[in-house]
């Protein structure tokens, strides 16, 4: 199993005899497909903006895998099969200050034999998470999941708000890093602790005519927006 935090829910894959994707969101167990990974165990999933899996161990067949697969939010897509042997146990991570999954050691023997435990770090460069996020955040933390700006268009000299809504109640002490046309460090939002949205007024005399973007940063995750002033 794998936690999401971008979308956010838990996926879980497969097992000894099969190949079943599942994903519980909001309290509920649903099933994406039955296509994709061969059926196995001792394999690793991480989420890196999609979900991760590379190895495992098909006890029934012997089979021992060194498949690296991408599920995009429904479907599963083999990668390549270029990099680390083929092995089962091994560890998965995810680093979102240098977007790569990291992935550390393992049991390069199939079934049936003597264990070849090895200790090798291998690196898989991935694209930011997909829809204006990037980073991850971690399991149970509070980031930002989408941040609006209204009117959109708005006349030059009138009053933008921007709202930033977060995967929940704010902690005490939050702060919200928001940047403006390239500035990842324009200002900083405080919201009041228990808060799931912060808003507030922008004057319109700070923008000029034309298309903008405004981004939110906390918790290594960012997301952004675009919105246009006449």
């Amino acid at each position: 199993m794998a936690f999401d935090a971008q979308a956010p829910r838990v996926v879980l894959f497969g097992g000894s005899a099969t190949s079943d994707t599942w994903v519980f969101t909001g309290g509920t167990w649903s099933q994406l497909n039955d296509t994709g990974p061969a059926p196995c165990e001792q394999t690793a999933l991480v989420s890196a903006g999609a979900t991760f899996l590379f190895g495992g161990v098909d006890l029934s067949s012997a089979a021992l895998f060194g498949l690296t697969w991408e599920l995009d939010g429904k479907n599963w897509t083999q990668r390549q099969d270029i990099g680390p042997l083929a092995r089962s146990g091994h560890a998965m991570s995810f680093d979102a200050d240098r977007s790569r999954i990291v992935l550390f050691g393992g049991n390069l023997a199939p079934p049936g034999q003597a264990a070849e435990l090895v200790g090798d770090t291998w690196e898989l460069p991935v694209s930011a998470p997909q829809g204006g996020q990037s980073g991850g955040g971690q399991p149970g933390q509070i980031v930002p999941t989408a941040i609006t700006i209204a009117p959109d268009p708005a006349p030059a000299a009138q009053q933008v708000i921007l709202t930033v809504t977060l995967s929940g109640p704010a902690p005490s002490g939050m702060q919200i890093v928001i940047g403006f046309d390239g500035n990842p460090n324009a200002g900083t939002l405080s919201p009041q602790a228990g808060e799931a949205q912060v808003a507030y007024a922008i004057s319109g005399g700070v923008f000029t005519a034309g298309n903008h973007t405004m981004t939110a940063t906390a918790g290594g995750v960012t997301v952004s927006t675009t919105f246009t002033t006449t």
